[in-house]
């Protein structure tokens, strides 16, 4: 499957989660990170999450940006555990 194929809502928020993580490219990416740091970052985001709502409600901005940003850690998690992004060798089924 193609980004193309995908819904236009998950190529939105998948563009969402691209914008985040251009973002953060000075950090060094996340291959070298462990699993319990990438699953505690996710639950910190998380949190932040629910703060963005309380504050925002729920048609916002920031609670977009959190979403992508706890998704993307998840994202994370799942290429570590072997789900293999483009860049490294294609998409696992």
């Amino acid at each position: 499957m193609r980004i193309n194929d995908c819904r236009p809502e998950v190529r939105a928020f998948a563009v969402e989660m691209e914008k985040r993580l251009r973002k953060n490219d000075k950090k060094g990416g996340w291959r070298w990170c462990g699993t319990d740091w990438l699953l505690c970052r996710c639950v910190q985001e998380l949190g932040e999450l629910f703060s963005a709502i309380d504050r925002n409600g729920y048609n916002s901005g920031p609670v977009v940006r959190e979403c992508a940003d706890a998704a993307n850690f998840l994202m994370m998690l799942a290429d570590n555990a072997g789900m293999k992004s483009p860049d490294r060798g294609g998409i696992q089924k």
